[in-house]
């Protein structure tokens, strides 16, 4: 079986279509791979949009992983039209997401995938 890859994205309900957009994009455009996907928002993330994310990935032979985010820590950062907390939640990642994830690709929700994503996740860092 191959590697799964890895997709982080960071968002709130706001969002949620552009995400989902993104992870359409990103799914159908690379069949033959498997993702975790995992998804960064705060406690009101709808119970809905679980299950819309769920079923798009598991149409796809891939995982979604929701992750909520206690907004406590950062609560104050600056915020700006286009700096929400959900722009935050990246610096957390480390602390938030399983440890045994050792390579993770972050795919911001403004982006359409128009082809294979190994190129990008094959790179050495």
């Amino acid at each position: 079986m191959a590697e799964k890859i890895n997709i982080l994205c960071a968002t709130d309900n706001n969002y949620a279509p552009y995400h989902g957009v993104m992870l359409t994009s990103l799914l159908m455009n690379n069949k033959d791979c498997q993702f975790d996907i995992y998804m960064l928002s705060d406690k009101t993330w709808p119970e809905q949009e679980t299950a819309r994310f769920e079923s798009l990935c598991k149409g796809y032979n891939s995982q979604f992983h929701l992750v909520k985010v206690d907004n406590s820590a950062i609560r104050n950062f600056p915020q700006r039209a286009h700096i929400t907390l959900p722009t935050y939640y990246r610096l957390l990642a480390c602390d938030l997401l399983p440890q045994s994830i050792r390579k993770i690709l972050l795919l911001d929700g403004d982006i359409i995938v128009r082809g294979d994503i190994r190129p990008l996740w094959n790179i050495d860092l």
